[in-house]
């Protein structure tokens, strides 16, 4: 079995994706273009890749751009990167944890120390 970093490896680029609504992390073959990425981007917010506004920066003044057959290790995204999408309409609303209830079945009642309900015995 290959072992990460080895030969025959299966690397994986992870990039922390920060929209106005939260946080997502994606986790792409490091052979991903930059269309895969978008299109994985696109399942989780919901906003299509041609109008995705992807930056380095939360000002989005460090433009990510390029042809979807683009490498993403071309266009700087590596592992660990963490990129901006600026788009207002962006939803990351799957991705929030919610507490579900766990069903607990009630407790018998333990009875107080000294009435364990059997009779005193006679010394």
């Amino acid at each position: 079995i290959p072992r990460y970093g080895q030969p025959g490896a299966m690397a994986k680029v992870i990039v922390r994706l920060v929209t106005a609504s939260g946080r997502s992390r994606i986790e792409v073959p490091a052979s991903a273009t930059f269309g895969e990425f978008q299109a994985e981007v696109q399942n989780r917010t919901g906003v299509e890749a041609g109008v995705q506004k992807l930056s380095l920066d939360p000002r989005a003044q460090q433009v990510v751009s390029g042809s979807p057959s683009t490498p993403l290790a071309q266009l700087g995204i590596v592992n660990g990167a963490q990129l901006h999408l600026t788009n207002r309409e962006a939803s990351i609303a799957a991705q929030v944890l919610t507490k579900v209830p766990v069903p607990v079945e009630p407790e018998a009642p333990v009875p107080k120390s000294g009435s364990s309900g059997a009779a005193p015995s006679a010394p």
